[in-house]
């Protein structure tokens, strides 16, 4: 979702638009940005850096609780150790400022798009649109 907002979908793992890779430092994505308002608003945001961070929503599983230290004082950390994962959104405020975000080669897409003639063409830019992603890091 762009901006955690529900009527502003960028992709769907239902459709296949939104992919999720588990790595060693994290979870990341890569989705196919739509070509509507929020798709190019949020290329374009992002693109430019006013975006840079994603966040996600989730239902918590399990957790645990521990008491540290955090400059000078005790305070209470939780620790979210299995949760279901509901969505992920580029946005303007990520509840976690480790993550980061970044565009590729949408532009490149739409002139593509714009000059594509023949099946052949359709088919080598659906394989180029899947390389435009946008990459979450956590």
């Amino acid at each position: 979702m762009w901006n955690h907002q529900t009527s502003c979908p960028l992709g769907s793992t239902r459709s296949q638009t939104l992919r999720f890779n588990e790595d060693p430092e994290g979870l990341n994505y890569d989705v196919d940005l739509p070509e509507n308002t929020w798709g190019n608003d949020a290329y374009e945001s992002v693109q430019r850096g006013d975006v840079d961070g994603s966040s996600f929503g989730f239902i918590t599983k399990e957790e645990k609780w521990s008491v540290i230290d955090y400059e000078g004082r005790k305070i209470d950390k939780r620790t979210i150790t299995r949760a279901d994962l509901i969505e992920v959104s580029p946005c303007t405020f990520p509840a976690y400022d480790s993550s980061e975000i970044n565009c590729r080669s949408f532009e490149e897409i739409k002139e593509k798009r714009k000059n594509q003639k023949t099946p052949e063409s359709n088919q080598a830019l659906e394989i180029e649109k899947l390389r435009t992603q946008i990459l979450l890091n956590i």
